[in-house]
């Protein structure tokens, strides 16, 4: 099973895919995750770190490099759940053409003024990445790890990131609604509501 979460940022992607991944036991490959670790890593990569604080996409070429690299690994070899990738449709076309092929595509829809307030209220875990919005907690209560405020989490880099989401992801939408792998889902209510309709796209796939 290979499956795409597709959705603006804070419409939900990160806490759907554990509950997917979970309960079909396959993992989640986040290419924001991915892209975090290297800027740790790549201390020397100043325009790297920039552009995602910023809010501005990595090149197409730079993140599928990693996205590629990293689903070669044996553990995703019985499916995954892809999280922020493709974000362009030049990377859903390089999905193609490395023999990538998807079984279903979940939009996950939420409004703009919904998914600000939400990222404005995140905090995730620094310990086991869990994501927490609107909760007055300290503590992550699945590990005990810390709970953080991501530095990009600012409502000028939120704008700066749906401004674009609009112009380079959206896009996706018709791109994989062509295709007939598009599942659009109502992301604007309780996270395990939303995950019982994925669930529900499933006998029909």
């Amino acid at each position: 099973m290979k499956l795409i979460l597709l959705g603006a940022p804070g419409a939900g992607k990160g806490s759907q895919g554990r509950i997917l991944e979970e309960h079909y036991n396959i993992l989640t490959l986040c290419s924001g995750d991915i892209l975090r670790n290297r800027v740790k890593k790549e201390a020397d990569d100043p325009d790297l770190k920039e552009n995602m604080n910023d809010g501005q996409l990595v090149s197409d070429e730079y993140v599928m490099n990693l996205v590629m690299a990293e689903l070669k690994k044996p553990e995703y070899e019985k499916g995954y759940i892809l999280d922020g990738v493709p974000r362009t449709v030049e990377q859903a076309d390089m999905l193609e053409r490395n023999g990538i092929k998807v079984d279903a595509v979940f939009y996950i829809d939420v409004p703009d003024e919904v998914v600000k307030r939400r990222i404005l209220n995140r905090r995730v875990c620094g310990s086991c990445g869990a994501i927490y919005c609107g909760k007055d907690l300290l503590k992550c209560d699945q590990c005990g790890g810390n709970l953080e405020k991501r530095a990009d989490d600012t409502a000028e880099v939120i704008q700066e990131r749906l401004d674009v989401y609009h112009e380079k992801t959206e896009p996706l939408i018709d791109y994989y609604s062509e295709k007939g792998l598009l599942k659009r889902v109502d992301g604007n209510q309780e996270k395990e509501k939303v995950a019982e309709l994925m669930f529900d796209f499933f006998g029909r796939l």
